[in-house]
């Protein structure tokens, strides 16, 4: 706005209309052109009342004119946005329908792979034999399989036969192409591959070790590519570019490797094992362990939680009363669960040991079958499990020696009592 002369300032009509040009300058806030433009006229030096007058009008005019432009903007963005609300909320829909289809289809299709077991998802499988001289050996490349429910892009693999049995040999994963084996050990890393192929003598012991310490996924991973790999040399060898001679022992060897791992021991195995927690109070020390994803007994469990705990005096070892507790959480997990035990701890069921071999019989025969199954699974990889815990930094702080000896005291006076005594008299703690 054009800054006021002195001149200006002593023009008795200026003066006599200066509360309607503030009225003016408020009214026009909105609008700086015409505002701008009205007082260049008032500098021009016209004096006549009804030229203010007029100017004011058509100043409000303008202004109502500039609002119900703005007015009319808003309603317009307003429409707009309840337009584009009502679109969003259709697609949102839309797509909550599409969900749910590809859920159901989804949910269908592994229903239908489930009953066909034997059948193969991949896009393309390409099969080469190698030059080894000491074993049948072929390289496997396989583009968007599905491997027990999972979907893999690229798999690459050897597929090798030793003393008429046959094996798996993984490389490293690249960065492109993930790996079928989730968890490698680090002597198995050190080979950069890994070996996974049943061998005679005990199930954990040797090249035997490998497959016992596979985890649940990668345990259920292994079955079904042995199982599709033998389907699958079996019906097709028309299309394998091997000779007949050499397929016949790859799908002799594989019936043989497939009938070995239907019979392994049914060990426990898990994807991830923490210790949640560990108390030492009052001559009393515990281990709260979970385990992920744990596999018993062919079901598959998401968590199981349970406690390794032991008692003694300033006067005993250790391991000399160890226990098994199971807290109220693992109901739906142990069919006679009970409160064996009820203290500021919390309800739990607890199966007490005494060094060397003594055991509570008293509740192990309140025990259903399936749950004794579960606490000699449980006990049998104890040490394992243990042996597991003590490169993390949770068991950084304790005596994990000791915790060896109680879980070997356990594991000693179970198989003791279930080998010798089957009505024998067991020890109430």
């Amino acid at each position: 706005m054009t800054k006021p002369t002195k001149k200006m300032q002593n023009n008795p009509a200026l003066k006599k209309s200066s509360g309607g040009c503030i009225a003016a300058q408020a009214n026009a806030s909105k609008t700086p052109a015409l505002v701008e433009t009205i007082s260049l006229d008032r500098t021009s030096g016209a004096s006549d009342p009804r030229h203010w007058e007029q100017k004011e009008t058509k100043l409000r005019d303008l202004a109502a004119e500039e609002r119900a432009r703005f007015d009319q903007t808003c309603h317009s963005l307003l429409t707009q946005l309840h337009a584009t609300q009502e679109q969003l909320e259709a697609l949102w829909n839309k797509h909550d329908i599409t969900s749910h289809e590809r859920d159901h289809f989804k949910e269908l299709f592994f229903y239908t792979l489930s009953k066909n077991s034997n059948f193969w998802l991949y896009k393309s499988l390409t099969i080469n034999l190698t030059e080894n001289k000491e074993k049948l050996e072929v390289n496997i490349h396989l583009k968007e399989t599905y491997i027990s429910d999972e979907r893999f892009e690229e798999l690459r693999f050897k597929l090798i036969v030793v003393n008429g049995t046959a094996g798996l040999v993984f490389p490293p994963a690249r960065p492109s192409e993930p790996t079928m084996i989730k968890n490698w050990t680090r002597d198995q890393l050190s080979k950069h591959e890994f070996c996974c192929i049943p061998a005679q003598g005990s199930s954990f012991e040797n090249a035997n070790s490998t497959i016992a310490s596979l985890g649940t996924t990668d345990w259920l991973t292994v079955q079904d590519l042995f199982k599709k790999l033998d389907y699958h040399f079996e019906n097709n060898s028309d299309t394998i570019p091997l000779s007949t001679d050499i397929c016949n022992q790859f799908s002799e060897a594989l019936k043989n490797t497939n009938n070995i791992l239907r019979n392994w021991p049914k060990i426990l195995r898990y994807d991830q094992i923490s210790l949640e927690e560990s108390t030492d109070f009052d001559n009393y020390n515990a281990l709260d362990i979970s385990l992920k994803n744990a596999l018993i007994n062919d079901k598959v469990i998401d968590e199981l939680r349970y406690t390794i705990a032991t008692t003694y005096s300033s006067r005993e070892l250790p391991h000399e009363h160890p226990r098994l507790e199971f807290p109220e959480s693992c109901k739906g997990l142990v069919d006679n669960w009970y409160a064996e035990t009820q203290d500021d701890r919390g309800a739990r069921l607890e199966l007490r040991f005494a060094h060397p071999n003594a055991m509570d019989i008293e509740v192990w025969h309140k025990l259903s079958t399936k749950d004794q199954i579960l606490v000699a699974t449980l006990l049998s990889g104890a040490e394992r499990q243990l042996s597991e815990l003590e490169i993390k930094p949770e068991l950084s702080g304790l005596d994990t020696a000791a915790w060896h000896e109680v879980a070997k005291t356990m594991r000693k006076a179970l198989g003791d009592y279930t080998l010798h005594s089957k009505r024998g008299k067991g020890l109430r703690i």
